[in-house]
């Protein structure tokens, strides 16, 4: 093993180095799956997300950013990147758009090659004794053994650890290197920082384990009930069983003997209803429906497992503003019934469908507007903060949040468009080499980033309600596979999403009304990552109004309002509401109504009064401007025309002189002492920002003097 591993990472004579190789993506990886919990029971589960699910972020003390709470964070970090305010050791942080932070030679990445080196000791209780072991790495960047970036690594380490209840430590060394093949892949626009950046954690299964399982519903038309079927794939490769298929046949098996000696059981909870009178959860008593294994093995493509099926009725719906969620608990029986393994996550209920350039939930058309989301930690960089990170997404009232693919915070109930972690916006820069998406040696790189990682670890995920297949990564056939594997293509018209059209870094974003009209009034035409604020219902919400008159405060109210439903209305007329009194009795040249809108109770992500959004807008002028006149002793003054000025004085008090060309003033005294000598003139011209360098420069500008008739 060990010198397997050298000749892996030590490069040959032939020069061939294993980080350089685009199709070797993993060795001794594990398939990717959803997160696995290792509960011992059905009640442990239902009790680890009700207790999950009632936690008060706000006096959490992860909630908190100061140095106490993110030391331990610190000092893990530490040994990678220096001069950052968070960070010290080796390395540098980088940080470009388009441009790769190295020579662009794929596969090929520098010689100078900064690598990282980890180093812990574990004991293995003994409780874990006759179980499997396996070593999770939920995100390293970017490449370590196994190759992998931002999405989870799981390896098996049994037969490599000492005993349990050894009194022998077992040595982990991970080497983490900052450049591989597939850093070609991932030009995203952020921070580059390298390292193990999430949890690395020890999980312990038994020899026949759940080592997957999906999640699917099916509404009925009226929505009163919903067919569920939860597909299981069981991992018994450590026992001696097998089921391997009849002679000639790839869809049936002579007899299934894993069934024989098993049994495997789904069963759906509601534990949102489960307080009582006198305060404890009877967390069992809330099952809602009991799933059935069906007879066969389903051979299909797709998700290969063991198939349960069930109905339950009248479903609490799944949606933005009532984000409803079930405990779905899957269990795996021995013979005499005893539980051998449980596994469990939170799932939901809903229908998304496509209408005429409209997307529905539940039959309902909704509107996408939200913003990107990178996880960055400002004294982190890319360690995470679950608590902190989770208000930030809930006190922006944003409905939708684009997610490149790293580990997602399974707490975040906003509606989510996946992204895989393929960005490779640096290649449209060097026409000299092949872009990976028309390249056949890119072509499992992509699909493992794309599909197999992405999909098959947030596949059970409810406010998932689309998979993207990257960002500025052009298209080819690579994108193409990946979306053949993902879903069917549909042939119906879709909206048009409009995805970082707001992109102000080197742009003034001077024009950002026009984009809203156009949105507000053109059918089928939607945004994501303008980060404005917008409100789905106004249920336990207040309103607040306040109105000023040329900057001052002229008064201020409670709003009273009916609540007003997802996709409805309610008017106002501004002649009508309680602030117009102020309007008619204010001599203000400028008038401003300013709307506050405010949680009325607390939440586990705000106290009362937060600020949710908020709104200004001009009332009417009332009348015209009236000039305001100095009157003086000396107001006459008189007027001399020169060659190329004029010159305007009043007596021996002041006198003003005007270029006649450009009307500029030349010179300006007051009891003959000069106040100014040389006039304003108007400027026109700004300094040229990126965007206006398009056109691979062939744009040229053109600055012409202004005057004045």
């Amino acid at each position: 093993m060990g010198s397997l591993i050298a000749q892996l990472v030590l490069p040959p004579n032939n020069g061939y180095k294993i980080w350089e190789d685009p199709p070797f993506i993993k060795w001794r990886k594990r398939d990717a799956h959803v997160p696995l919990h290792c509960h011992e029971s059905i009640e442990g589960s239902l009790r680890y997300w009700y207790e999950r699910n009632n936690v008060n972020i706000l006096v959490s003390k992860e909630a908190v950013w100061d140095d106490d709470a993110v030391a331990k964070a610190l000092d893990c970090a530490a040994y990678w990147v220096k001069d950052l305010p968070f960070m010290h050791g080796f390395d540098r942080p980088i940080y470009t758009n388009m441009v790769y932070p190295f020579p662009l030679n794929p596969p090929k990445v520098p010689e100078d090659n900064p690598t990282g080196c980890y180093r812990t000791y574990f004991y293995l209780p003994k409780e874990w004794e006759g179980r499997r072991i396996f070593l999770h790495f939920e995100a390293v960047d970017s490449a370590f053994f196994a190759w992998d970036s931002r999405l989870p690594a799981e390896f098996e380490i049994t037969d490599f650890c000492h005993p349990c209840g050894s009194d022998k430590s077992n040595c982990l060394a991970v080497q983490v290197m900052r450049w591989s093949d597939g850093s070609c892949l991932e030009d995203q626009d952020h921070w580059w920082l390298s390292g193990i950046h999430r949890d690395v954690l020890l999980l312990a299964k038994p020899k026949v384990y759940i080592a997957d399982y999906c999640f699917k519903s099916n509404l009925a038309e009226d929505f009163s009930c919903a067919d569920i079927q939860v597909e299981v794939k069981v991992d018994y490769s450590a026992m001696n069983i097998d089921n391997s298929v009849e002679t000639g046949s790839w869809f049936k098996v002579a007899e299934d003997k894993f069934i024989a000696s098993f049994t495997i059981e789904a069963e759906i909870f509601d534990t949102g209803s489960s307080h009582t009178s006198s305060g404890h959860a009877n967390l069992l008593s809330t099952s809602v429906s009991h799933l059935q294994l069906t007879n066969s093995v389903d051979y299909r493509l797709g998700f290969i497992g063991y198939q349960l099926k069930g109905k339950l009725q009248m479903p609490k719906l799944w949606n933005a503003e009532q984000p409803n969620l079930y405990t779905l608990v899957v269990t795996l029986k021995d013979a005499s019934g005893n539980i051998v393994d449980c596994e469990s996550c939170q799932v939901g209920i809903r229908q998304i469908t496509k209408a005429p350039k409209q997307l529905l939930v539940n039959g309902q058309p909704v509107m996408i507007r939200g913003v990107n989301r990178h996880e960055h930690h400002p004294r982190l960089g890319l360690g995470f903060d679950e608590a902190k990170q989770y208000q930030c997404c809930q006190k922006q009232p944003l409905p939708t949040t684009s997610t490149m693919a790293v580990r997602v915070m399974r707490s975040v109930w906003h509606v989510h468009d996946r992204e895989a972690n393929i960005e490779t916006h640096g290649f449209h820069l060097s026409s000299n080499v092949q872009h990976p998406t028309s390249e056949p040696v890119w072509a499992s790189a992509m699909l493992d980033r794309g599909v197999i990682g992405m999909v098959d670890r947030d596949k059970n995920h409810a406010c998932i309600i689309s998979w993207s297949l990257g960002n500025e990564a052009s298209y080819g056939p690579n994108h193409a596979a990946l979306a053949v594997k993902i879903a069917e293509d549909p042939a119906e018209l879709r909206p048009l999403i409009l995805c970082e059209y707001s992109h102000a870094m080197g742009n003034s974003n001077g024009n950002i009304h026009e984009y809203w009209e156009a949105i507000d009034s053109t059918f089928g035409l939607q945004e994501v990552s303008s980060g404005i604020g917008l409100i789905s219902t106004t249920e336990a919400l207040a309103f607040d109004w306040m109105i000023h008159g040329d900057g001052c405060e002229l008064g201020s109210g409670i709003l009273s309002i009916p609540t007003i439903a997802p996709q409805k209305s309610y008017d106002i007329k501004w002649d009508a509401g309680p602030w117009y009194d102020l309007w008619c009795t204010s001599d203000a040249t400028e008038i401003f109504l300013t709307i506050t809108v405010k949680l009325l109770g607390s939440t586990r992500w705000a106290e009362t009064g937060h600020i949710v959004s908020t709104v200004q807008v001009p009332l009417p002028v009332k009348h015209e401007t009236v000039p305001h006149i100095i009157k003086g002793e000396h107001a006459a003054f008189s007027t001399e025309v020169l060659d190329d000025s004029i010159e305007v004085k009043n007596q021996n008090l002041w006198e003003i002189k005007f270029n006649k060309q450009t009307g500029a003033i030349e010179s300006w005294k007051v009891a003959g002492v000069p106040v100014m000598s040389k006039g304003i003139l108007p400027c026109f011209w700004r300094a040229p920002t990126d965007n206006d360098k398009g056109a691979n420069g062939k744009l040229s500008f053109k600055m012409e003097r202004c005057k004045t008739e």
